[in-house]
């Protein structure tokens, strides 16, 4: 109930604790594969998708600041809440509070005085709720997926556990060891210790040079930090840093009346630290792990990237370049993995994240001897993507490989809120998510290739690689 994984974004975007990635398309006006409610035009003399998420939103803020999106779709019979709280490990900026964005991902099961965890647990159950959670870097989010009819019963039992969540210390020492035990676990995981030594030396003082659960030294201590914790809930956890999302089968004008009274008692103002700016980075870097379990060799690199803007061109250039260059559909992926079979995985995302953060190329490699060739047949993608973008055709492909997986995570109400909840804590409402979608989809080789040019400069590189220890 506490862990699960948001997909990729195709566009992969941030990463919730681990992340793989997927991709889009424009298309020429009145095509069948054309979404409802789309219109097309034309930017360069590409053909671009208007509206690429094709559904209209009601969206209204609330007297206590919490935003409300209410998303009808044609799913019938299925509607799903999500409560988006712009809290991640981002966020975890003063020394020693590592991983407690996660935590309270935990905590929030704890319930609150009138619904206590298993009061939650056997409500849910009687309604037949799908219920989860994730964890980010820049957000939480909880969502609950069951019939329209008991919609108003759930609110009411979510809001209840957001405004007034309650928990003793007993309670708070048992969720720190249950995620102590879930970090041990994560360190069998070679993927795992490899994220955690790359993210340690790409970034020096930004709270993204952690993962989303937290670090070791951070987590052993978390047991003493109770008065902390609170804290934490009060400081994030506040309507006016938090959007309620409602999609599926519901009336736009009753869902969101039903929302603003539900949550209407929420209370709280947010006051989020200060996070430190990470330097520029002026040199490539390196680190090498020795993993004490058996594992193929791993490499994976990241290139530092800005900050998302819906109406930033580098941004959009990102996903489309992690398509274009290592994609399945890709070159370099056919000759490693097909035709060299030097790697068995090789896959590429670009972070959407609130400050800047990584493009990450990631592969497993069949032997050691493999290494050293991956790398440079990586690298060397990068510097052909700058020369010589793809065009014509081939860009038409990938675009349409980008739009074809966004559509795909649009086919059910749980799907879509995947899919929009980091994206709407972004950017805050579904005509700004658009509008990043069409910039994605409207990209020209040249802005390809001066975007990769400064994407890919190896000064901004940092390159991890992982071993079995001797």
């Amino acid at each position: 109930m506490r862990d699960q994984r948001p997909p990729a974004l195709a566009v992969v975007p941030l990463r919730a604790r681990r992340l793989g990635r997927r991709a889009v398309r424009a298309v020429p006006a009145r095509r069948r594969d054309a979404p409802p409610g789309a219109r097309t035009g034309r930017c360069g003399g590409v053909a671009v998708i208007r509206r690429p998420i094709p559904f209209t939103p009601t969206e209204l803020l609330c007297d206590n600041g919490l935003r409300v999106v209410v998303l009808p779709t044609p799913s019938r019979g299925l509607v799903s809440l999500w409560t988006i709280v712009r809290a991640g490990s981002r966020d975890e900026a003063e020394d020693g509070l590592g991983g407690f964005a996660h935590f309270f991902e935990h905590m929030m099961f704890r319930g609150s005085e009138r619904f206590p965890a298993d009061v939650y647990n056997r409500e849910m159950t009687r309604l037949g709720a799908d219920v989860n959670a994730f964890t980010s870097t820049d957000l939480t989010a909880y969502h609950v997926t069951l019939l329209p009819a008991d919609l108003d019963r759930a609110l009411e039992i979510e809001a209840d556990r957001f405004a007034n969540l309650s928990y003793d210390e007993q309670a708070f020492r048992d969720e720190a060891g249950a995620v102590w035990g879930e970090y041990l676990k994560g360190l069998a995981d070679p993927w795992f210790a490899l994220e955690e030594r790359l993210l340690e030396t790409a970034f020096r003082v930004h709270p993204y040079g952690h993962t989303v659960i937290g670090p070791r030294r951070d987590l052993e201590r978390m047991p003493e930090l109770f008065e902390t914790s609170r804290e934490f809930y009060r400081r994030y956890y506040t309507p006016d840093n938090a959007i309620a999302l409602l999609v599926g089968d519901v009336e736009r004008d009753r869902g969101a009346a039903m929302v603003r009274e539900r949550f209407g008692g929420w209370r709280g103002a947010a006051q989020p630290v200060e996070v430190p700016v990470e330097p520029a980075q002026d040199a490539p870097r390196q680190v090498t792990v020795r993993f004490a379990g058996r594992s193929l060799p791993l490499v994976w690199i990241g290139c530092r990237m800005p900050a998302f803007d819906p109406a930033s061109e580098p941004v959009a250039a990102a996903v489309v370049l992690a398509e274009a260059g290592f994609g399945r559909n890709a070159p370099l992926w056919r000759r490693l993995v097909v035709d060299e079979r030097r790697a068995i995985r090789l896959e590429a995302w670009a972070d959407l994240a609130r400050d800047p953060r990584l493009f990450h190329v990631r592969a497993a490699v069949r032997s050691a001897d493999d290494v050293g060739p991956v790398v440079d047949a990586i690298e060397d993608e990068m510097r052909r993507l700058a020369d010589a973008p793809p065009d014509g055709a081939q860009l038409d492909d990938v675009r349409s490989h980008l739009l074809a997986g966004l559509r795909l995570r649009l086919e059910s109400p749980g799907a879509v809120g995947m899919t929009l909840a980091p994206l709407l804590a972004l950017a805050g409402g579904l005509d700004a998510v658009n509008r990043f979608w069409e910039q994605v989809l409207s990209v020209d080789a040249a802005t390809l290739g001066r975007c990769a040019a400064t994407l890919f400069d190896p000064a901004g590189r940092t390159v991890a690689r992982l071993e079995e220890a001797p």
